[in-house]
């Protein structure tokens, strides 16, 4: 499994009075960088635009295991992306800093034909992409 990595600096806003993380403020940093993902997959040209694909979360799980401090405020989000099943994409991220994970989630994506109104099949080459991407991501 590859890692993508980007670094980002959290805003002042997403701490709370006692200058703690507040863990709900990830999901907005995570579903950035799960664009990130399929912007350089480049995805979309997978789909076919009459049928209106869509990406829903299906599932959260979320595990806060250290606190981020506000003078923790410049991090890494790591991502990793599985290969996909038949309309399901997993995603594991976490917030690093340092080289410790502080925050983790792993987000079950549902990949729907809005107008079909079924699940996605990938097609195998976008498949065969994701697993080489994987690939050569996986010494980083």
């Amino acid at each position: 499994m590859k890692k993508l990595i980007e670094n980002v600096e959290l805003f002042f806003c997403d701490f709370d009075r006692m200058s703690l993380f507040k863990p709900g403020r990830a999901m907005r940093y995570f579903e950035k960088a799960r664009f990130e993902v399929a912007d350089a997959l480049n995805i979309y040209e997978f789909y076919d635009p009459e049928d209106e694909v869509q990406f829903l979360v299906a599932k959260i799980k979320c595990e806060n295991k250290i606190p981020i401090n506000l003078d923790d405020r410049n991090v890494s989000i790591e991502t990793e992306i599985e290969t996909p099943d038949v309309g399901k994409i997993v995603f594991n991220q976490a917030i690093v800093q340092d080289g410790v994970s502080k925050l983790s989630a792993r987000f079950d994506i549902a990949v729907c034909s809005r107008k079909k109104g079924v699940q996605y099949r990938f097609n195998p080459e976008l498949v065969e992409r994701i697993r080489n991407y994987n690939m050569e991501r996986k010494t980083v």
